[in-house]
């Protein structure tokens, strides 16, 4: 059977976080989907341990379709990312493990660059229609998500072509910005169809290409 698996973040602590919803929407996602087998794994927002956990993950398993999810406290959509740059910058914010770095790579042998071979436009379009706010996205940042996503795509570039890799950014649950003025959220459900339409869709390229 095919296999697909995502990832999810554990809480970020510099933020304040019991939960984090990129994992809470993934933890009980169905352990089968369009005849591929789903596995599931929290991974941490600390750079050096996540890296290597992501690389596991990618490695284990030899998934046809890997895919990344994270919070993006900031952004009131839904967000489908590009691409995947070989850069690793914290700013002023510590990682779990306390640690802040500054203009590292992520895989010293790594292009600077990788763009995700997803279908973006079409996934984005097809969640507008029904009424999702989703959009396409060029910056993944230089934190942890960046560094999930270059990870995936990176080992696609290097060992694992036929992988699908790209990253999925969605907003905190309404019931996590009680008290939180201005603070950007989504219904679950909604952040869980538009998951579902981007596997979908993968699946459906993955299908054509054979």
């Amino acid at each position: 059977m095919k296999r697909i698996c995502m990832t999810g973040f554990d809480p970020v602590k510099s933020l304040g976080d019991e939960t984090n919803p990129s994992y809470e929407l993934i933890r009980s996602f169905p352990r089968e989907f369009m005849g591929y087998e789903v596995l599931t794994f929290e991974v941490p927002t600390a750079f050096d341990r996540n890296r290597a956990a992501v690389s596991a993950i990618i490695e284990e398993n030899r998934p046809d379709i890997f895919l990344g999810l994270g919070l993006s406290g900031s952004r009131f959509e839904i967000t489908l990312e590009n691409i995947g740059i070989n850069f690793r910058d914290a700013g002023y914010m510590k990682d779990n493990d306390g640690q802040i770095l500054h203009h590292q790579p992520i895989h010293a042998d790594g292009a600077d660059a990788y763009i995700s071979p997803m279908p973006v436009s079409k996934v984005v379009a097809r969640a507008q229609a029904e009424g999702i706010q989703m959009a396409e996205s060029y910056y993944c940042g230089t934190y942890c998500c960046n560094q999930v996503l270059y990870n995936g795509l990176y080992h696609r570039a290097k060992r694992f072509p036929h992988m699908l890799a790209g990253f999925l950014h969605i907003p905190y649950f309404p019931e996590q910005v009680i008290g939180r003025k201005a603070a950007p959220s989504m219904p679950r459900e909604k952040s869980l169809r538009a998951l579902e339409i981007l596997l979908e869709e993968c699946v459906r390229q993955q299908q054509g290409a054979e």
